[in-house]
């Protein structure tokens, strides 16, 4: 089978690598860009692009967070060109076109292991493929995201005010690193401090507070990591940032 991800990125990405980390949103892929969705009701990927669906291949990756280590049955099943990895491991493969199926076709006896697990595929975009886990499988999909929130709602020329930025519903993060920018004729930065989310459990961090460029309107630099290399799971504030108004404003 063709790896069309290492094709179209001259090797920097491959299936194997994706396999075992997982996609990472915003990342380019050649001319596209891994994007985060939710299946449409209808279970189809390919319903989610205009049509009609370009001839090629589509790729799913999804985190799935089991809470022990679980023996269990992954159910597949499909037609045309399709494969599926679980943890970096090519569990099912075929291609060339099978009997058009609507349903599961083949099992195999699988291992979640505790914590983070990678399920990636690639399919045809003319094809189907289904996939799941035998009943009784327990495992929550991962919808990680970043959240804002602000100390005040309402925003004055003079007044001071704190933007927390929180990590949602994450796997294993141990360490995170961005920029911040802002309008610099609005705002102006003051302080930067680490929020408790990386010391949960009395965890030791190396924390990087960046440097404030308030004539450009960036923080850059900012940066935290778990010195035990031990990853937190949950919801809770990575950074917080005290502005100080400029002109009045909504939050």
């Amino acid at each position: 089978q063709r790896d069309l991800l290492s094709e179209v990125t001259g090797g920097k990405v491959t299936e194997a690598e994706i396999a075992v980390q997982g996609a990472t949103e915003g990342q380019s892929i050649g001319n596209s860009v891994w994007t985060s969705h939710k299946l449409p009701t209808t279970g189809r990927m390919a319903d989610m692009l205009k049509p009609p669906a370009p001839d090629g291949a589509i790729y799913g990756s999804v985190l799935l967070f089991s809470p022990r280590e679980q023996a269990t049955t992954l159910y597949v099943g499909g037609y045309f060109e399709l494969q599926v990895w679980l943890n970096g491991t090519l569990i099912h493969e075929h291609a060339r076109y099978q009997r058009r199926g609507t349903d599961y076709t083949d099992t195999y006896p699988v291992t979640l292991q505790q914590g983070k697990n990678v399920l990636f595929v690639a399919l045809r975009s003319e094809g189907q493929g289904f996939f799941g886990f035998e009943p009784g499988t327990e495992y929550t999909v991962a919808n990680s995201g970043i959240g804002y929130t602000f100390s005040k709602p309402a925003i004055h020329v003079g007044d001071t005010f704190t933007l927390d930025i929180s990590a949602e519903n994450v796997p294993d993060l141990a360490g995170w690193q961005f920029d911040i920018a802002f309008d610099a004729a609005a705002l102006k930065a003051i302080e930067v401090n680490e929020g408790r989310f990386l010391k949960t459990g009395g965890a030791t961090t190396f924390f990087q507070r960046g440097t404030i460029d308030n004539t450009a309107g960036r923080i850059r630099g900012l940066s935290s990591a778990n010195l035990s290399g031990d990853g937190v799971t949950g919801t809770g504030t990575l950074l917080s940032v005290t502005f100080s108004a400029k002109t009045n404003g909504q939050t």
